[in-house]
This record gives C-alpha cells, sequence and structure tokens, in this order.
C-alpha cells in the first residue's frame, strides 16, 4: 500500500490535539507518529442534506512512544471531518481551522469525525449496503437479524465515558444503536466481532445483538497490508443502569449487594456456556493452550513495570509461581476476557419482567495483542475479573465518598454470590486457593497496576494494595478481605 502524506497544518494540529484525547495510548508529548493509512467516506443517503459540504475520512496513524520495555508503535484510528463552515453544537470535537495558503490547499474547520452526524451516517451506510468505499480501503458488513441499524438522521449522540474506544448512539425513534470505534487497532479478527456475531447467532439475552462492523486495511510495519476491524454497531439497550455505579453505591453505604453479584455470577457461567456451545473447546495442548506458562510469563512481564510500585516481593512473586508449575487448566474457550463490572448493565425488563444483565464488550484486555485475545483460554479468568472488580468497587467507593462506610466484608461476601451463582449453572467448586486461581488473580492485580501507572495514578492504590495483600500473605491464597 501507497503511505498517506498529511499536509503540515494538518500534521501540526494532530500532534497538539493527540495528546488531549483520552483514547490515546500517550499521556505526553514523546511521541511520533506517521500516517499508515488513510479511508475516504462518501456521504450516504442519510448523510443530510446534499449541501453539508462535509469531506469525511479516517486516517490511521502509526503512533511510536517510549515505554518501561522499549519503544511501542500502536495504530491509532482518527476519523475527521472537514468542512467549510462551523458544525453546530461540536465546538468541543474541534481540532482547528486551516486556511488555504502558499503551502496547504485544504482549508476548512476540522472536527473527530465521530462528532459529526454525517460521518456517522456513512458509515452506518457502508455496513447497511454491505458496501466498499470507493478505494477499497474498507467494508462493511451486516448481520442478518431481526434488528434494523437505525439511520443518522435521527439522534446521534457521543458517549462521554469511553477511554479507549468512542462510543456513539443513534436512535431514530424506531431503532437504536451503539457503534464503536476502536481508536487503537490490531490486525487480524477483533473478538468483539468474532464473539458478538457468534452470541447473538445462538440468541444470547445476557449480551446485546451485534448489527454490524467495519473492517479496514493499512501499511503494517514491513510494507505488506495488515487488515483489522475499524468500528462494531451493537443493538442500544436502553435503560441499562451500568452494574459498576450500583455497585460502588452500595458499597459507599454498606448495601447488601450479594443478591445482584449471585445474578451477575449466573449470568456469565451462561455466557460462557454459550460461547462453548458456539464456537467450541479446545485442549490444553492446543497451539496457545499452556495456560500456567502464559500466566507465569504474563505475571513476570507485569512485575518489571509494576514491581516497583508495589514491591519488595520478588521473592514471594517466584515462590507463587513456583507453585503455579505443572496445574492444569483443563478444557479451555472463548471467554470475554477482561470482564468487570463497567462491562455490564442492568436492563430492564419490561412490564411484569424482572430486570437482567447484559455482558458488554468482548475484545478482551486492550494492552494484550490480539492475536493473544483470539486464543481459546481458561474461564476462570473472567471469574478472577469479577472478583477483583468488587475489590475495585470498594476502593472506588472510598475514594468518591468521603462518608463511605465499606463493611470488612463487602467484597468477600460479594464473591462468594457470585461463585455461588455461577455453580448454578456451571456445577463445581471453584477453588480460590488453587496455585492457578491465585495466578490469575495476580495476574489481573499486575495488569491493572501497570494500566493505573500508565493512565490514572490516582487510582494506583486500589490494585497496589491488593498485590500487597496477597504477596503479602503467609498461605498461597488469595485473602478474603482482597
Amino acid at each position: 500500500m501507497t503511505r498517506p502524506i498529511l499536509s503540515p497544518a494538518l500534521d501540526a494540529l494532530l500532534r497538539s490535539w493527540l495528546p488531549r484525547q483520552r483514547w490515546f495510548p500517550v499521556k505526553s508529548a514523546r511521541f511520533s507518529f506517521e500516517p499508515v493509512g488513510r479511508v475516504r467516506l462518501d456521504g450516504g443517503p442519510d448523510a443530510g442534506a446534499p449541501d453539508t459540504g462535509a469531506e469525511l475520512e479516517v486516517l490511521l496513524l502509526a503512533v511510536t512512544y517510549p515505554t518501561a520495555d522499549g519503544n511501542r508503535t500502536d495504530v491509532v484510528q482518527v476519523p475527521l471531518s472537514s468542512r467549510a463552515l462551523p458544525l453546530a453544537g461540536a465546538g468541543a470535537a474541534l481540532l482547528g481551522e486551516i486556511r488555504a495558503d502558499g503551502t496547504d490547499a485544504a482549508h476548512g474547520w476540522i472536527y473527530d469525525g465521530v462528532h459529526d452526524p454525517a460521518f456517522i451516517a456513512a458509515w452506518l451506510e457502508l455496513m447497511r449496503a454491505r458496501a466498499a468505499t470507493a478505494d477499497g480501503t474498507a467494508a462493511g458488513h451486516l448481520v442478518d437479524s431481526d434488528y434494523r441499524l437505525p439511520f443518522a438522521a435521527g439522534k446521534v449522540r457521543v458517549l462521554s465515558g469511553e477511554q479507549s474506544n468512542s462510543s456513539v448512539i443513534v436512535d431514530d425513534g424506531a431503532s437504536a444503536a451503539i457503534l464503536k470505534f476502536f481508536r487503537v487497532l490490531s490486525e487480524g479478527q477483533n473478538p468483539e466481532v468474532e464473539i458478538g456475531a457468534a452470541l447473538t447467532a445462538g440468541s444470547t439475552v445476557e449480551v446485546p445483538a451485534t448489527l454490524g462492523w467495519v473492517t479496514g486495511e493499512w501499511t503494517g510495519p514491513d510494507a505488506a497490508t495488515a487488515r483489522g476491524e475499524l468500528a462494531v454497531a451493537h443493538e442500544f439497550l436502553a435503560g441499562g443502569l451500568d452494574a459498576w455505579r450500583l455497585a460502588v453505591d452500595a458499597a459507599s453505604t454498606g448495601t447488601d449487594f450479594t443478591a445482584e453479584a449471585r445474578s451477575l455470577g449466573v449470568a456469565t457461567a451462561t455466557v460462557h456456556r454459550r460461547l462453548a456451545e458456539a464456537l467450541g473447546t479446545a485442549a490444553e495442548s492446543a497451539p496457545g493452550g499452556e495456560i500456567a506458562p502464559g500466566v507465569a510469563q504474563r505475571v513476570r512481564q507485569s512485575w518489571a513495570e509494576a514491581g516497583a510500585a508495589v514491591g519488595p516481593f520478588d521473592d514471594e512473586l517466584e515462590e507463587l509461581l513456583s507453585r503455579l508449575q505443572g496445574s492444569s487448566a483443563g478444557r479451555l474457550q472463548r471467554i470475554h476476557g477482561d470482564l468487570h463490572l463497567g462491562q455490564i448493565l442492568q436492563v430492564p425488563g419490561g412490564t411484569g419482567k424482572p430486570a437482567r444483565w447484559a455482558i458488554l464488550d468482548f475484545e478482551g484486555e486492550p494492552l494484550r495483542p490480539i492475536s493473544e485475545r483470539n486464543f481459546p483460554d481458561v474461564p476462570l479468568r473472567d471469574v478472577v475479573g469479577m472478583l477483583r472488580s468488587f475489590d475495585y468497587a470498594a476502593g472506588a467507593a472510598v475514594r468518591e465518598y468521603d462518608d463511605a462506610v465499606v463493611p470488612a466484608s463487602w467484597v468477600d461476601d460479594c464473591a462468594e454470590a457470585f461463585l455461588a451463582g455461577y455453580a448454578e449453572v456451571t456445577p463445581g467448586t471453584i477453588d480460590r486457593d488453587s496455585p492457578l486461581f491465585v495466578a490469575l488473580w495476580l495476574d489481573k492485580a499486575l495488569y491493572e497496576v501497570v494500566y493505573e501507572l500508565r493512565n490514572r495514578p490516582d487510582w494506583l492504590a486500589i490494585p497496589v494494595n491488593a498485590s500487597r495483600r496477597l504477596l503479602g500473605s503467609t498461605g498461597a491464597g488469595v485473602p478474603a478481605e482482597a
């Protein structure tokens, strides 16, 4: 592929604007980038008035920045809308204005494209028509189902809470969807697309239906063409309540949350069962299936960056990992991969029907390579993720509320209830003292430490204290209060 060339003015705008975005992987000025792809979009029949004058495109940038392990390069997606006149109501999404001069022929007001209804309309039309862009750099896909993609002539709203992605709700009164743009791209099929389509085909009510997606291409590091998902559309679950907020508020007042935790365990186990039915299981001897060595490697990799914040527990960590050697994970399958309370909604059940849980975002951990996220894994990883999330909710309650009174047993009560609900669907006892469970728990906690070091230092105490409690305990198991 031919690498695109940016105008000097646009290059300067991006260098100023990108570090201020929550989804951008670099939080300092220490980065460089080069364009590796460009997708040009045409406004479809839903793009609004013919005279909008919007020029719509997606820039794909290879961003290189330093980390503790050396330089890292991520490909990021930057949707852009250029207009001759300002776009009403999108001031906060403005990159800047480019005026034609002797070096720049381009001109206009440049916006983050996800805030422009014309851009969203063109994206939805790619899916609806199962079409490719004129230059062949992107193609839309539509899932055959009873759900209809909405038209962007209706209400379009960008969610403000996203971090690694950008999501837009489109509601035309007859149907509603949430369109998620993957900001940091990976080559290969995104697990959220594959898993979502499989669960939708199986009529799994514990997840929102997948409606369609868009694939794109760019120039890879070896100059070969790389392909991956740029965006996915899901059914929008109106009125859904954030399970994270429900748990944090409950913890802050000491409100019992065990009934909710138990039903969350049922929903998690049900999704695991449906994934095994739809996508099959694998023996641990399959490629990528050696769980214990992989967990040990991940723990050591995280420790290289997290150890200074958590330590000194080098000896304790090695002792814990030595107990992991030879542990068997049993049958493997596709899982969520990054399950926590923030990935779950409580959806109203309607007249005479109880509320239900809906599990979202099957991308897996965004810091992990997509090839690793696509391997069959041990369902216990999702279970551990949920138990860590109860601990996070308790920590967040103390951070957010000066008068919070979180009972000492709140986290463990939630954990026991979740495990009991899980066992209703998948019988058997999950041993929280087993070497594999403990190692997975530490793997998740150290991953959280690394994430907070890079993104939210003010939250660092939550996973650091949890890691210290585990590594400082005399036994092999996870401390109950962790």
